[in-house]
């Protein structure tokens, strides 16, 4: 029988652990003589290969390749980063000629080794807790357990039975694709207890997730919470239209500013994942009129119900004045505003009733439907200036006058209507 010849990936992927080994046994020998190692000096000597650090101290892997990489220059470390030609590499993107990499793409396939081996210990730990978590009240008693087992009654579960329902079955294949910054080595544990079936549903969206908080996070959700966290997301990201850089640390793809979205609502809490998993399309209608107001603070807003419909109902010009406080705002004093025919002048005005009075006046007078009579006179008169105004990119000054005008007429009426409720009270 003719023995098949490796492929050329397989002689790279022995070469690359040919020098991953090298450069490990490198440290270990010089690790003294190494600028800014002392820390890890007594360290290192308790492991024998890379795998080791990888599948016990994740975090700890990038540590060792740059401490190599610093030292490529010294004795014990210099013919272990040459190139084809003969000259120590100098760059992260220059190919080394033991392993035929760069120093840049032994970063990433240490990094995929990793949830690799932290995939499988996982696996294994939880193959020798499951077959206990599994046994019935009677196995549980010694007396009785040993007479079943005695008697072949309580015969061990065979693996392939217990892995047919291990939630990360496959979990390693799922992440691969996007296992692609090195930044994600700090990711590794979290990464690693998430289902499989939520990193189908996340797809390159696991990519740009940077911090293990909102990982975790998913991690506790059921299938149906984890689709509407992503739909929260991609509605904020339609809704909110350009957003803000993203972290360095992630990836510029059409995924990213999705997953910015979706680790800012997570680590905001469960609060918002709560109501919007009960209240589904409030929640969204919510972010729809909110996000471009709040953009990344909408989230600590939207915590319950109750404050979703008010944002919902609220008139985008009066939020963009308002902002958390849209939160507070009665249903039918947003209805009163939303007739407001001018934006910009239900802008002003809200902004001018809100500069004249004290903080907790104004709340009274958004948050009880016993001031909608004198919102709802506010907003006729304002739409009886506004008819006449002449049409500009800006309010002119006389309008804004107009406008103050009418303001200060609506504080008084404010005034009249809060002296009976001061006397009821």
């Amino acid at each position: 029988m003719n023995t098949p010849k490796p492929t050329t990936d397989r002689r790279h992927n022995h070469s690359l652990r040919h020098q991953a080994q090298a450069w490990f046994d490198a440290l270990r020998l010089h690790i003294t003589e190494v600028e800014g190692a002392d820390a890890i000096a007594t360290l290192i000597q308790g492991w024998q290969k890379p795998e080791d650090v990888m599948q016990a101290y994740p975090a700890l892997v990038p540590l060792f390749l740059d401490i190599a990489w610093r030292a490529r220059k010294a004795p014990g470390f210099i013919e272990l980063f040459r190139t084809d030609a003969g000259e120590v590499a100098e760059t992260p993107s220059d190919v080394m000629a033991l392993s035929q990499k760069s120093f840049g793409d032994i970063v990433i396939a240490h990094l995929m080794g990793t949830m690799r081996l932290v995939c499988e210990r996982r696996k294994n730990e939880w193959l020798a807790e499951e077959p206990e978590r599994r046994r019935g009240t009677l196995s549980k008693m010694p007396i009785v357990g040993a007479a079943l087992r005695g008697l072949g009654l309580l015969s061990p579960v065979k693996t392939e039975v217990l892995l047919a329902d291990y939630p990360q079955k496959g979990l390693y294949e799922a992440l691969k694709p996007f296992l692609l910054r090195r930044e994600q080595f700090a990711l590794v544990e979290a990464l690693s207890a998430l289902p499989t079936r939520t990193v189908s549903m996340l797809g390159p969206v696991i990519g740009a997730l940077h911090a293990p908080a909102p990982i975790r996070s998913l991690a506790d959700l059921d299938r149906a919470s984890v689709k509407i966290a992503i739909e929260m997301a991609e509605t904020f990201v339609e809704a909110r239209g350009a957003l803000d850089a993203v972290p360095k640390d992630m990836p510029a793809t059409p995924a990213a500013p999705v997953g910015k979205a979706l680790a800012e609502m997570l680590c905001a809490g469960p609060a918002f994942m709560a109501v919007a998993v009960s209240h589904r399309d409030l929640a969204k209608d919510a972010i729809t009129k909110f996000a471009p107001v709040m953009q990344g603070n909408i989230w600590t807003v939207l915590k319950d119900a109750e404050s979703l419909r008010r944002i919902a109902e609220c008139p985008g010009a009066v939020a963009a004045e308002l902002q958390a406080l849209t939160a507070e705002i009665h249903e039918r004093v947003s209805i009163a505003l939303a007739e407001i025919t001018d934006a910009r002048a239900a802008t002003f005005a809200v902004s001018t009733l809100r500069a004249g009075v004290g903080p907790e006046t104004f709340l009274c007078w958004i948050r009880d439907d016993a001031y909608l009579s004198g919102w709802k006179q506010l907003v006729q008169n304002i739409n009886r200036d506004a008819s006449v105004r002449t049409a500009s990119d800006q309010l002119t000054p006389n309008h804004k006058a107009g406008l103050k005008a009418i303001c200060e007429r609506g504080v008084r009426v404010f005034a009249e209507i809060a002296e009976p409720l001061k006397k009821a009270a």
